[in-house]
């Protein structure tokens, strides 16, 4: 496996850093857009109660859907976290760019 353009910059910058405490550096893309990231995930009937802004049946909706699906889970859970707020309409509409 090759080093990408990327990856050597980040050594080339290790190299730079006066500083021996630093041993490695993860750099990890990340997410661009955070709710079409969460609405791609969602299912038909969670995204016609977002779509058409139903806040409380949203809310409830996934929070049950949320008991059987981990990856929507995570999503709500690290979103209301990162986003400060309580409910995942809250989050979603928070998120939109």
């Amino acid at each position: 496996m090759h080093a990408g353009v990327e990856d050597r910059f980040i050594a080339d910058a290790i190299d730079l850093v006066p500083d021996d405490r630093i041993r490695a550096v993860v750099a990890i893309d990340g997410i661009f857009d955070a709710h079409e990231s969460v609405t791609n995930i969602l299912s038909p009937e969670l995204r016609a109660l977002l779509d058409a802004r139903r806040v409380d049946a949203f809310n409830v909706a996934t929070r049950e859907a949320m008991e059987h699906n981990g990856a929507l889970r995570w999503y709500i859970e690290q979103g209301l976290w990162a986003f400060g707020v309580s409910t995942p309409y809250e989050f979603l509409d928070r998120a939109r760019l």
